[in-house]
């Protein structure tokens, strides 16, 4: 176990660097499902969480060898020989993989969920058509003036 870490808060860390996934981690360390994300967050935010996982890190990548610029330039090559090859998804495939390695791309989404009731949908129905009224009634003003220009125009020759 990492010093001065809990039981959960080193769990999480060991388990938070198997994926990035704050989320899953929590819920691997024990946390709750439904407070997981928010475990995530604060154990994110705790300086000896997030040194313990930069030291998780640093040991994984000794260990394997790797580094983000041994692995991007691995993968600029791939894109290389796959752009000679006339293979163009998979050169495509390759750049936007470096380009999330140097975040220029980052994936976001939202999930959003309403509730709609009957006089949510009344009240929408009455600001639309009040709005369409007054469209037809600026129409009708500038059709009017429009013709009394012309009758205008008209009577002066």
């Amino acid at each position: 176990m990492t010093a001065g870490l809990t039981i959960k808060q080193d769990k999480f860390a060991r388990e938070y660097v198997k994926d990035g996934n704050g989320t899953r981690a929590a819920i691997a360390a024990g946390y709750s499902d439904t407070g997981a994300h928010v475990q995530s967050s604060q154990n994110l935010r705790k300086a000896k969480v997030s040194e313990a996982i930069k030291a998780l890190r640093k040991r994984q990548q000794e260990r394997l060898d790797l580094s983000r610029e041994k692995i991007v330039n691995d993968v600029a090559h791939l894109a290389e020989q796959a752009a000679a090859n006339d293979e163009f998804s998979a050169a495509i495939k390759a750049n936007e993989l470096i380009m999330k390695a140097q975040g220029y791309l980052i994936e976001r989404t939202m999930s959003v969920s309403v509730d709609v009731t009957q006089s949510h949908l009344d009240a929408l129905q009455a600001y639309t058509d009040k709005r369409i009224d007054e469209a037809l009634m600026r129409a009708e003003k500038g059709a009017s003036a429009s013709a009394h220009s012309v009758i205008t125009d008209v009577d002066e020759s």
